[in-house]
């Protein structure tokens, strides 16, 4: 930091302290001396981290936050609180890296498209707006609760049946269903952009497409999606 020609208290020196693996995660889980507790973000790999005043900006794997949030690849935490904000931009795929310029928050990842719009693998993110490599920006679309989980089950399913996902739209329109992974990969595609009409629906899940875990069942409209969660038993 000296080198940088930045200067202030930035906590312990942790070289002196020599903290332990259970105090370092006792405090990340409970928080202390300034930190606020993290404990539900995620279990799935987070890969950067960046700061904008008094928020924590996180890029990862994840599909999901706070044990349950929909939150895709990207998410905002409040440092003072350690509370999820509402910035919900929603990335394509994987990210992999994080910058900060002034109010800007850029992405890099694996992504093809930010918020319903087309971006490959880098974006500028703010509150309202996304520029992309071509320098244009464009206001940033919140996807709206068009789509809805209603229910996964038999949860868990085992091996040897098959299960029911039920989800509700609120217009017609092509649908997409994919499975993913705790680790934000995707496993399986079970609709790809077919037309459903508005209302509610059923469809078919093998339990022997993939190994015994826990999955996400993501539901993915023009308009916006949903995710559900279901245990696989082999």
């Amino acid at each position: 930091m000296k080198a940088a020609g930045i200067y202030g208290r930035f906590g312990p020196n942790l070289d002196r302290v020599k903290p332990t693996k259970a105090e370092v995660t006792r405090t990340v889980r409970r928080g202390g001396d300034g930190m606020p507790a993290f404990t539900n973000l995620t279990k799935a790999q987070v890969n950067a981290i960046a700061t904008i005043g008094s928020n924590v900006y996180v890029g990862g794997a994840f599909t999901l936050v706070n044990t349950g949030v929909s939150r895709f690849f990207l998410a905002a935490i409040d440092a003072s609180s350690g509370l999820l904000t509402s910035w919900d931009p929603a990335c394509g795929s994987s990210v992999f890296s994080l910058a900060t310029r002034g109010n800007v928050i850029y992405a890099g990842g694996g992504f093809n498209y930010v918020s319903r719009m087309p971006h490959a693998y880098v974006a500028g993110i703010t509150d309202n707006s996304i520029t992309g490599i071509d320098g244009e920006p464009r206001t940033l679309e919140t996807p709206p609760a068009s789509v809805r989980v209603d229910a996964v089950y038999p949860n868990p399913m085992e091996s040897a049946g098959a299960g029911i996902v039920r989800f509700t739209l609120r217009s017609p329109g092509p649908v997409t269903v994919r499975l993913f992974d705790i680790q934000g990969r995707q496993v399986a595609t079970l609709l790809r952009q077919e037309s459903r009409p508005a209302g509610r629906h059923e469809i078919r899940v093998p339990a022997a497409i993939a190994a015994s875990g826990v999955y996400f069942v993501e539901v993915a409209t023009s308009e916006g999606r949903a995710v559900g969660r279901v245990v696989l038993v082999r």
